[in-house]
């Protein structure tokens, strides 16, 4: 099976922004899943090439440029920008720059789920050196709740809600 690395934040990056709408940010994820199948991998053979591969999606070809997720290579070629740097073989992953940050990341999950209040995002410090402390399950709990209520308290203050 074939995947693609995919920022959490991609779509708080300023060249999302710097798209027309959603639908050529969809595009976006589009273009890196056609690309991955492509040889070498992260290019296409042409403007044309790209633009019949991606489809609907390729009408956004320019504004892909413009945002500078996509550059033409010296060999004519439409490749997406540092795609090396974002996307990596597996059994490359040891030497990539953030493995550090990455494989701890899903332990600073910043959402809390309330029962019947969706999900909200909580702030955490940075990451650091500092080894992990495991809870059990009721300090876990504990400290969701413990979460939400201090962020249901700060949304009902802004609110003006008692």
């Amino acid at each position: 099976m074939s995947w693609i690395a995919v920022d959490v934040d991609l779509w708080a990056h300023p060249k999302m922004s710097a798209l027309p709408n959603d639908t050529a940010r969809y595009g976006w994820l589009v273009v890196l899943s056609q690309a991955k199948s492509q040889k070498p991998a992260g290019t296409f053979a042409s403007e044309k090439h790209f633009k019949e591969v991606m489809g609907r999606f390729g009408r956004y070809m320019n504004d892909y440029f413009g945002a500078r997720l996509l550059f033409t290579d010296a060999e004519g070629r439409v490749a997406i920008n540092d795609w090396q740097k974002h996307q990596w073989a597996w059994t490359k992953q040891r030497q990539r720059e953030d493995k550090k940050r990455t494989s701890t990341g899903h332990l600073q999950d910043t959402h809390v789920h309330v029962q019947g209040q969706g999900s909200f995002r909580t702030p955490l410090p940075p990451l650091d050196d500092t080894p992990y402390v495991l809870l059990t399950e009721e300090e876990k709990a504990q400290a969701r709740q413990k979460a939400a209520d201090e962020l249901n308290a700060k949304t009902k203050a802004r609110l003006g809600v008692q």
